[in-house]
């Protein structure tokens, strides 16, 4: 039977009813079949095409987000998570560069990852919530020269809105992410002042930021270095966030600034700048 799309609300609850349909919904695709005209292709058959179009497609924005995470799993597990994503977090905004938020809790409590491997997820997700991050002019380092020396110290150095810190549980978790991430989206690079040979030191979190040529660029921060710029992210002055740094190991300010100011990490009119 057709929907009586004449009557107080009928157009508006069928479509509501088709959204949930489409987005795997198996009460509100009964109801929307039901309202259908069977006229030449079949109800279910119709609705199937919306269906089947709206997952294939929402699948793919989510393995483009999270291609580390697609790697970790597998093409056939990572597909069956994705369309169970879909029936329990469907789209809520009309920007496919939004959808995929929450995904590594979704997958903890499908018990798909669990830490320290979630954090996989975290970081597949920051990149994308980096390249659609705002811009913002970026300090340089000739912009930096030419403020007094004796003013430097108590500047602000906000980081630019792309940037993200992301605590690492274990070093396992970073290892993984650089095994499957996308090089074609996201260049990473080790942290500066370190040498080519030895063993690496365990990453105590990630940052992830956007560069001024618009690539998203990520690598490893030690213990200091995530403590000062968790501090510069939260408003303290360099000065200060560099104190708290200075007491755990492994920190080199110069050697951050200079990384920081050559991709552009820095906000050029940061918090108590010139």
């Amino acid at each position: 039977m057709p929907a009586d799309v004449g009557s107080p609300g009928g157009l508006a609850d069928l479509q509501r009813a088709m959204v949930r349909a489409v987005h795997g919904d198996r009460q509100a695709f009964a109801s929307v079949t039901a309202a259908i005209d069977d006229d030449g292709l079949g109800a279910n058959k119709r609705l199937f095409l919306h269906l089947n179009t709206i997952t294939h497609a929402l699948t793919g924005v989510l393995r483009q987000a999270y291609p580390a995470t697609a790697g970790l799993l597998g093409a056939e597990r990572f597909e069956t998570l994705a369309r169970g994503f879909l029936r329990a977090a469907p789209p809520q905004r009309a920007e496919l560069s939004a959808y995929g938020a929450g995904f590594d809790r979704f997958l903890v409590a499908e018990g798909a990852l669990a830490e320290p491997l979630a954090a996989v997820a975290r970081l597949d997700w920051a990149v994308q919530e980096a390249y659609f991050a705002a811009d913002a002019e970026p300090l340089t380092a000739a912009a930096l020269a030419a403020i007094p020396e004796e003013r430097q110290a108590a500047l602000g150095f906000a980081l630019v809105p792309s940037a993200r810190l992301l605590p690492l549980p274990a070093a396992l978790a970073w290892r993984r992410w650089v095994a499957f991430a996308d090089r074609g989206v996201v260049a990473i690079a080790e942290a500066p002042g370190r040498p080519d040979s030895g063993p690496a030191p365990v990453p105590a979190a990630a940052l992830v930021w956007r560069r001024p040529d618009l690539t998203v660029a990520a690598r490893p921060l030690s213990v200091g270095e995530l403590v000062c710029l968790a501090a510069l992210a939260a408003g303290e002055s360099l000065l200060d966030a560099a104190a708290g740094a200075e007491a755990t190991a492994e920190f080199d300010l110069a050697a951050l600034l200079t990384d920081g100011l050559a991709g552009g990490l820095f906000d050029a009119a940061p918090p108590g700048g010139p």
